[in-house]
Protein backbone atom coordinates (compact mmCIF):
# COMPACT_ATOMS: atom_id res chain seq x y z
CA UNK A 1 0.00 0.00 0.00
CA UNK A 2 1.27 3.47 -0.87
CA UNK A 3 1.30 6.18 1.79
CA UNK A 4 0.80 9.77 0.70
CA UNK A 5 3.34 12.54 1.44
CA UNK A 6 1.32 14.03 4.32
CA UNK A 7 1.17 10.67 6.14
CA UNK A 8 4.91 10.18 5.65
CA UNK A 9 5.56 13.69 6.94
CA UNK A 10 3.42 13.04 10.02
CA UNK A 11 5.16 9.72 10.67
CA UNK A 12 8.58 11.39 10.26
CA UNK A 13 7.61 14.24 12.62
CA UNK A 14 6.38 11.83 15.29
CA UNK A 15 9.49 9.67 15.08
CA UNK A 16 12.07 12.47 14.92
CA UNK A 17 10.51 15.17 17.14
CA UNK A 18 8.75 13.46 20.03
CA UNK A 19 6.93 15.54 22.62
CA UNK A 20 8.59 13.58 25.44
CA UNK A 21 12.18 12.38 25.43
CA UNK A 22 13.45 9.51 27.59
CA UNK A 23 17.17 9.78 28.30
CA UNK A 24 18.84 7.41 30.77
CA UNK A 25 15.58 6.67 32.54
CA UNK A 26 14.69 10.37 32.96
CA UNK A 27 11.70 11.58 31.03
CA UNK A 28 11.83 15.12 29.69
CA UNK A 29 8.76 16.77 28.28
CA UNK A 30 8.61 20.06 26.45
CA UNK A 31 5.89 22.36 27.74
CA UNK A 32 7.05 25.23 25.61
CA UNK A 33 7.10 24.17 21.99
CA UNK A 34 9.61 25.89 19.77
CA UNK A 35 12.16 26.65 22.48
CA UNK A 36 15.57 25.13 21.89
CA UNK A 37 16.54 24.75 25.54
CA UNK A 38 13.19 23.83 27.00
CA UNK A 39 14.74 22.28 30.12
CA UNK A 40 16.00 25.67 31.34
CA UNK A 41 13.83 28.27 32.99
CA UNK A 42 12.88 31.16 30.72
CA UNK A 43 14.98 34.29 31.12
CA UNK A 44 11.97 36.27 32.32
CA UNK A 45 8.64 35.14 33.60
CA UNK A 46 6.05 37.59 34.85
CA UNK A 47 5.73 37.58 38.64
CA UNK A 48 2.50 36.68 40.35
CA UNK A 49 1.15 39.92 41.79
CA UNK A 50 -0.83 39.52 44.97
CA UNK A 51 -3.47 42.24 45.42
CA UNK A 52 -2.58 42.47 49.11
CA UNK A 53 0.95 43.56 48.25
CA UNK A 54 0.21 46.28 45.73
CA UNK A 55 -3.26 47.28 46.86
CA UNK A 56 -4.18 50.59 48.46
CA UNK A 57 -2.99 51.40 51.96
CA UNK A 58 -6.04 51.49 54.21
CA UNK A 59 -4.20 52.76 57.29
CA UNK A 60 -6.19 55.02 59.58
CA UNK A 61 -5.75 58.77 59.20
CA UNK A 62 -4.89 59.12 62.90
CA UNK A 63 -1.72 57.09 62.33
CA UNK A 64 -2.93 53.80 63.78
CA UNK A 65 -1.87 51.06 61.32
CA UNK A 66 -4.18 48.27 60.20
CA UNK A 67 -3.27 44.82 61.50
CA UNK A 68 -1.46 42.53 59.12
CA UNK A 69 -3.79 39.74 58.03
CA UNK A 70 -1.46 37.48 56.06
CA UNK A 71 2.14 36.38 55.91
CA UNK A 72 2.44 37.88 52.43
CA UNK A 73 1.42 41.30 53.76
CA UNK A 74 3.90 41.03 56.61
CA UNK A 75 6.74 40.02 54.28
CA UNK A 76 5.83 42.88 51.92
CA UNK A 77 5.84 45.45 54.75
CA UNK A 78 9.15 44.15 56.13
CA UNK A 79 10.63 44.18 52.63
CA UNK A 80 9.50 47.77 52.14
CA UNK A 81 11.06 48.77 55.49
CA UNK A 82 14.30 47.01 54.56
CA UNK A 83 14.37 48.78 51.19
CA UNK A 84 13.65 52.17 52.80
CA UNK A 85 16.51 51.70 55.27
CA UNK A 86 18.84 50.67 52.46
CA UNK A 87 17.86 53.71 50.35
CA UNK A 88 18.49 56.07 53.28
CA UNK A 89 21.88 54.45 53.97
CA UNK A 90 22.91 54.65 50.30
CA UNK A 91 21.80 58.30 50.08
CA UNK A 92 23.87 59.15 53.15
CA UNK A 93 26.84 57.36 51.56
CA UNK A 94 26.35 59.39 48.36
CA UNK A 95 26.18 62.65 50.34
CA UNK A 96 29.37 61.72 52.19
CA UNK A 97 31.11 60.94 48.88
CA UNK A 98 30.00 64.29 47.44
CA UNK A 99 31.40 66.12 50.49
CA UNK A 100 34.70 64.25 50.22
CA UNK A 101 34.87 65.08 46.51
CA UNK A 102 34.29 68.79 47.20
CA UNK A 103 37.01 68.78 49.88
CA UNK A 104 39.44 66.99 47.56
CA UNK A 105 38.65 69.45 44.76
CA UNK A 106 39.24 72.51 46.98
CA UNK A 107 42.47 70.92 48.28
CA UNK A 108 43.62 70.29 44.71
CA UNK A 109 42.92 73.91 43.72
CA UNK A 110 44.72 75.21 46.83
CA UNK A 111 47.74 73.00 46.07
CA UNK A 112 47.81 74.20 42.46
CA UNK A 113 47.62 77.85 43.60
CA UNK A 114 50.41 77.29 46.16
CA UNK A 115 52.64 75.63 43.54
CA UNK A 116 51.95 78.51 41.13
CA UNK A 117 52.95 81.06 43.80
CA UNK A 118 56.27 79.27 44.42
CA UNK A 119 57.18 79.05 40.73
CA UNK A 120 59.79 81.61 39.67
CA UNK A 121 58.54 84.35 37.39
CA UNK A 122 60.47 86.23 34.74
CA UNK A 123 61.21 89.85 35.69
CA UNK A 124 62.21 92.81 33.60
CA UNK A 125 61.83 91.08 30.27
CA UNK A 126 59.07 92.05 27.92
CA UNK A 127 57.84 89.63 25.39
CA UNK A 128 57.28 90.58 21.78
CA UNK A 129 53.59 89.89 22.10
CA UNK A 130 53.19 92.62 24.74
CA UNK A 131 54.80 95.37 22.62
Amino acid sequence: MFAGPSILRLHYYQSVVPSTINIAGVRYSSNLRGRFQHWKKPVYSAPHVNPLELGPDFSVVGGRPIQVTSKIQLEHKLDQLRLAKKVVKLLSDINEMEDLHKKAETQRLADAKQIESIRPKSKGMKSIAQL
